[in-house]
């Protein structure tokens, strides 16, 4: 895959048109799953702005470190790296917006949480199709190869669409969930099984207490399945 796409005038990063266009993925299978239900317009609004303000912040968020940069140098302010901690407040302001907004219209998180399965597993796997992840060296068969035909990695992005794909048809043949959050504990218990498992053949080093950092999260998703609560539905 290349790793710039020319767009016009603009030259834009493959990983970042992808990432786009998997979240457009992800909202869009969202909003099918979401067919007939009331709280549609509300979950729907909750994810767009809260990605927005992800990706504002993401953009941006190194102004609020050094806001005078806007004044000093207004044009280089356009132009700046985007930063991870810009993100990590993006995110934590999205999720205070959600919750804020979910309150506000007396609706449990739990609703929010069991929409995101779909939305999340048909976006890794569009992701999984446009950016290829190579792990370990290995002798199978199904290996990638690189520059050498001899040497061989394993394909991290195939078994990872494996995975979602699998999830994915599991969750949708299910029985219709009696309580709120049974899809959510559904989707967080096994992907996250099934991200620890694959990141075993990945290449990364360990970052903190023997875990990278993807094994991290794929066992922050599994604990946070494993402790989610559960609601009466009161529709069922």
């Amino acid at each position: 895959m290349p790793e710039t796409v020319n767009l016009g005038p603009f030259l834009l990063q493959w990983k970042l048109l992808a990432l786009f266009l998997s979240v457009l993925a992800g909202l869009a299978a969202i909003n099918w799953r979401l067919k007939g239900n009331g709280h549609k317009r509300l979950i729907i609004d909750c994810l767009t702005t809260g990605l927005m303000i992800v990706a504002l912040l993401w953009k941006f968020g190194e102004l609020l470190f050094d806001p005078l940069l806007l004044f000093r140098r207004p044009t280089e302010a356009l132009y700046m790296a985007a930063s991870t901690r810009g993100a990590c407040i993006g995110a934590i302001c999205a999720v205070s917006y959600a919750l804020w907004k979910l309150k506000r219209a007396g609706v449990s998180p739990l609703v929010l949480l069991d929409a995101l399965p779909v939305g999340i597993l048909s976006g890794v796997m569009l992701d999984c199709l446009l950016i290829w992840q190579y792990g370990r060296p290995t002798h199978v068969r199904w290996g990638i190869a690189l520059n050498d035909p001899a040497l061989r990695y394993h394909p991290l992005n195939a078994y990872l669409f494996i995975a979602s794909a699998a999830i994915l048809i599991l969750l949708l043949r299910k029985k219709a969930a009696k309580k709120r959050g049974d899809d959510a504990r559904f989707f967080f218990v096994l992907f996250g099984l099934c991200g620890l498992v694959i990141s075993l053949f990945a290449r990364d080093q360990a970052s903190l207490f023997y875990l990278t950092f993807q094994q991290w999260v794929y066992a922050a998703m599994l604990g946070v399945g494993i402790l989610l609560p559960r609601e009466k539905d009161e529709n069922v």
